[in-house]
């Protein structure tokens, strides 16, 4: 079991996250703010594995993705950033309001 730092003077389990449905399952390796790897097992079919992050800090891909939306004036995919962007804050905003966490603003 490899373990990491979670604190000042503390370790946490590396452990996987699953998630089952009707037709299978997805497990997730590694930390949350990091995808290393990830395997599918699909009803009656062998489980897959897929690494597909290419390179050593797990956001370059990301940072690739904003250079060409920039550089082709992609601004269906900014949208579409927006438009998830929003989704989150929303979600976010009513955890904090369901666990009474209030801010002077409010």
């Amino acid at each position: 079991m490899r373990l990491i730092g979670s604190g000042e003077g503390q370790q946490q389990p590396l452990l996987p996250s699953r998630s089952r449905g009707e037709n299978g399952w997805i497990r997730t390796d590694g930390t949350p703010n990091e995808l290393r790897s990830f395997t599918i097992g699909l009803r009656g079919a062998e489980p897959e594995t897929f690494a597909l992050n290419r390179h050593e800090h797990r956001m370059v891909h990301e940072f690739e993705e904003m250079q060409r939306i920039y550089q082709q004036r992609d601004y269906d995919a900014v949208e579409d950033g927006f438009a998830v962007t929003r989704a989150v804050m929303a979600v976010m905003e009513k955890a904090r309001l369901m666990a009474g966490i209030q801010f002077r603003a409010d």
